[in-house]
């Protein structure tokens, strides 16, 4: 969730992230999930609002990857308000462009392009440049 979080994230919390980043990335989705929910649990109790948003990021990764879209589109609406309360735009645009995502495999394509668009829009003022690019590629995708 890059440095905008002032708050560190707990070591545990942070190999159980990417342990199931790993995981899910060699195709073990069971266990990833496991990972991921262990780490969501441990960052909640703890009260550890990066290790929490990073878990919920990458469980919607994971349910995108399942083709659980409900699923999916709920994490990242979750993560989305989260980031917007904490004025975390990286995470603002991040969510925004994964929900534009989902939207265009949901056949809302109006709604899709107006996610992607509000993500170029906030990747660009923080200056991702190499984001609002992927999220222009996406953009384009849909026009075609």
């Amino acid at each position: 969730m890059d440095n905008q979080l002032n708050v560190g994230m707990p070591a545990m919390v942070a190999l159980l992230l990417d342990e199931g980043a790993r995981l899910w990335l060699e195709g073990a989705l069971s266990a990833a999930q496991t990972h991921l929910e262990r780490a969501f649990e441990l960052a909640n109790d703890l009260g550890n609002a990066a290790g929490r948003l990073g878990a919920m990021q990458l469980l919607a990764s994971l349910a995108f990857a399942r083709g659980d879209l409900e699923e999916c589109y709920t994490l990242h609406s979750a993560v989305l308000t989260e980031c917007r309360a904490l004025r975390l735009d990286i995470g603002v645009a991040s969510s925004l462009h994964n929900l534009g995502l989902v939207a265009a495999l949901r056949g809302d394509f109006d709604t899709a392009r107006g996610m992607i668009i509000a993500a170029i829009n906030v990747y660009t003022v923080i200056g991702r440049c190499d984001a609002a690019a992927a999220a222009r590629a996406n953009l384009q995708r849909l026009a075609g």
